[in-house]
Parts: C-alpha cells; sequence; structure tokens
C-alpha cells in the first residue's frame, strides 16, 4: 500500500561505485521504511552488501538507513509513489482537478487500455478497462484477476460497473490495446494480448440499450 505519509519510494544512485545506476525501492512495514528487495535480489545487485549483513537476520533487522551511506541516499534521484489505485481525473475548471478512485472491481489488477465509448447510447461516455501483466517476478506473482469491467456513466460524474455487459466481453490474458474496427457495415473490437492471439469481439454483445 502507498499513502501521502507512507509512500512508496525508488532512489535511484550508483550505491556500490561500479558505474551503473541501482534502482532501489521501499516502503513502510509496521512504519519503518523497509527495502522492498529480498537479501538475494538486492545482493545480486549490490554485491558489497553480503559483506555488510552476513545472515538473512542481520538483513530483515535492518534499517534501510544502515544499508547506503546518507550521502548516496541524499544525492539519489528520488521518485515517490502516493497512490496505487487506479483513478480518473475530472476538471472542475478554472484550472482545477480532482482526483477520484475507481470502483472497488477496477482494482484487482493492473489497466493497460481504456477505450471511452457510449456502450448504452444515452449521449454520456462510459468506458471499458482492460490488463493483466503477467512479467512480474516470482515475489508477487502474476496480476491476471480482470476479464475485462464496463463502467457505466451514471450521468453525474459516477462511474458505477455493469457486471451484465461486462461478462459478455471476457477476455482473458494481458490485454495491451483496444481499438475498434468496423468490418463492412458492423463495428468490433480489436484486442490486443501480449503474447498472445489477436482477439475480436463483435460490438452487439455489449452494446445496447
Amino acid at each position: 500500500k502507498a499513502s501521502l505519509e507512507e509512500p512508496i519510494t525508488l532512489y535511484r544512485n550508483d550505491f556500490d561505485d561500479n558505474g551503473k545506476t541501482d534502482p532501489v525501492m521501499t516502503y513502510y512495514y509496521n512504519g519503518k521504511v523497509t527495502v522492498f528487495a529480498t537479501k538475494d535480489e538486492l545482493t545480486k545487485q549490490i554485491p558489497s552488501l553480503n559483506k555488510k549483513f552476513l545472515s538473512y537476520n542481520d538483513f530483515a533487522r535492518a534499517n534501510f538507513q544502515d544499508l547506503f551511506n546518507n550521502e548516496k541516499v541524499e544525492n539519489a534521484e528520488i521518485k515517490k509513489v502516493y497512490t496505487l489505485q487506479s483513478c480518473i481525473v475530472l476538471n472542475d475548471g478554472n484550472g482545477k482537478f480532482r482526483i477520484k478512485c475507481l470502483p472497488t472491481l477496477a482494482q484487482i489488477s493492473s489497466i493497460n487500455s481504456i477505450l471511452i465509448d457510449d456502450f448504452n447510447t444515452d449521449g454520456y461516455p462510459d468506458a471499458l478497462l482492460a490488463g493483466n501483466n503477467y512479467q512480474i517476478n516470482t515475489q508477487l506473482g502474476q496480476l491476471d484477476a480482470s476479464h475485462g469491467l464496463i463502467l457505466m456513466n451514471d450521468k453525474k460524474g459516477n462511474l458505477i460497473p455493469d457486471l451484465k455487459r461486462s461478462k459478455k466481453f471476457s477476455v482473458l490474458g494481458a490485454i495491451r490495446d483496444m481499438k475498434k474496427i468496423k468490418i463492412k457495415d458492423n463495428l468490433f473490437l480489436m484486442i490486443g494480448r501480449n503474447n498472445d492471439s489477436l482477439q475480436i469481439i463483435d460490438k452487439s454483445h455489449f452494446y445496447y440499450e
């Protein structure tokens, strides 16, 4: 999890002076800044840490500040993540924007593609979300829970999951992009999946009033 008070942070610097930039990610665990990588993963990247922490127990008990000298940390390029939720940004006018997190069902996996369209012909834009990611290390496992989700516009700026339409979409795999195409007089959705076949769905399956 990430928050304003406890962000996920990426430090980029040459921590072992070998001429290569090392990325080190941290998160908060029980209120303490903790490196995300395991001892095995981090020492492969920065072998000098093996000499500093001989056991897994020593490594687990170490604070982030114990791993690297303060100068390296202070001079690192730092990037912070304050939320991992997928959100939309609403333009309220006069240069003011408001962040609104998508519903819980939209948070079950990564979102790689969003198709904006009017699925119920009421004149308001709706959203089809799709994604997943299989190229993640074994520590985390695959992000594969999404089969696609259609969010309907309630005409008040809220996006509400439509499970009936979503079930008719139901595409497996790591979706990277979606496009509408016209074949003769019929509209279809063309769905590109990473390391998998192209999938085409007749739009009439879930475009209705």
